[in-house]
């Protein structure tokens, strides 16, 4: 199944109504459990022994009322069964985590729901099939229904929680739409951008939260365009390390020295140890070489207690302004997007009655909430 797309969003605090008129209500219109008893009074139909006078089962509990909807325990345990049988499972999450992120998912279902249907908003049978197509064919040719009975999903759950995502998709669309005209990025906010970039590149800058986002999508176009080739020449004291630099700063060839006197396993080749990305290679030896045009050389640099190393860049090449202005405009609309679809989540829990049962899970929803809003 295509990943949700709020996924990409950063979950927004969500603000619980909880004035005591509404609470008043929703006592009254519900009560914690959702319970069928069948009663079995008749003593005239079984034999008096053996009969029993009633049985009671249980068949479903509510977890979570919101603006007049429900969410019952087994839709919330067919949601998880669904999301583990057809979505890959983050590495390190427990199934405790797990079950939390799936209910706050259908939470926000839920909303969405009802903001689509205001909107005018649809999904329609053409649709659903579609995507139950699509859904089929990621399945590489195993029996689908047979996935979905080792899985314990019901056709119809599988279909509802399709039918969700397809209308958030939609709304989230129709949103965009909406509020791409509120958003401007100016070439300032560009430059400032490239600069940060490749001061972090540099070594000279720390990495920030917006630089993660923008290296999660361009680190090996990154990485592949800014590059240096550098040439070394090692050996086991200072003292031979300076007496080199001496000759190199006198000329001398550096190719011809590093066959000489280089104690590295790159000898025979002149000290010549290939082509590395800045991204590579540690922060603080990255500040020295990104200061380097072609040709020039850095001081002796300790390696251990007894290895001295001289550096020399031999060949380099740099990130482009010119190459790299659209990519960078485009994520800091993207960001400044989501920044907006986030307020909008907001204000639309905002309007929104969530009334949670469940002890455990409401615990774990107010400091899911607390966290969204003040960490």
């Amino acid at each position: 199944m295509a990943k949700k797309p709020f996924a990409k969003i950063k979950r927004c605090a969500i603000n619980i109504r909880n004035d005591n008129i509404f609470e008043g209500r929703i006592e009254k219109a519900m009560i914690r459990f959702f319970l069928i008893f069948i009663c079995l009074f008749s003593t005239t139909l079984l034999p008096v022994a053996n009969s029993s006078l009633s049985a009671i089962e249980v068949i479903d509990e509510i977890i979570v009322a919101i603006n007049g909807s429900i969410i019952t325990r087994s839709q919330l345990e067919e949601n998880i069964r669904i999301v583990q049988t057809f979505e890959t499972k983050k590495e390190g999450v427990s199934f405790q985590e797990f079950e939390k992120i799936v209910f706050y998912d259908m939470i926000d279902d839920y909303l969405v729901k009802r903001e689509a249907e205001k909107q005018g908003l649809s999904v329609s049978t053409r649709e659903i099939q579609g995507a139950l197509d699509n859904l089929q064919k990621s399945t590489a040719g195993n029996d689908f229904m047979e996935i979905l009975r080792k899985g314990n999903i019901s056709f119809q759950g599988l279909q509802e929680k399709i039918t969700r995502h397809l209308l958030r998709e939609k709304l989230i669309n129709w949103k965009v739409r909406e509020l791409r005209e509120k958003i401007k990025i100016e070439d300032a906010q560009v430059k400032t951008f490239f600069a940060s970039l490749k001061g972090y590149i540099e070594g000279t800058r720390e990495l920030d939260k917006d630089m993660v986002g923008f290296l999660s999508l361009y680190h090996r176009q990154i990485a592949d365009e800014e590059k240096v080739l550098i040439a070394q020449i090692i050996v086991d004291n200072k003292a031979q390390a300076e007496e080199i630099l001496e000759k190199l700063q006198d000329n001398e060839s550096f190719s011809d020295l590093a066959t000489q006197y280089s104690l590295g396993p790159h000898a025979k080749q002149g000290g010549e140890i290939g082509w590395f990305s800045l991204l590579e290679i540690e922060s603080s030896l990255r500040a020295i070489i990104a200061k380097l045009r072609e040709g020039e050389l850095t001081e002796p640099i300790k390696i251990n207690e007894k290895f001295y190393q001289i550096l020399q860049i031999k060949n380099r090449s740099e990130l482009s302004f010119d190459s790299w202005k659209q990519k960078i405009k485009d994520y800091l609309f993207h960001r400044e997007m989501l920044k907006l679809l986030d307020s909008w989540l907001i204000n639309l829990r905002k309007g929104s009655f969530i009334q949670i049962m469940d002890e455990d899970l409401r615990r774990q929803w107010t400091d899911y909430l607390f966290r969204e809003m003040f960490l």
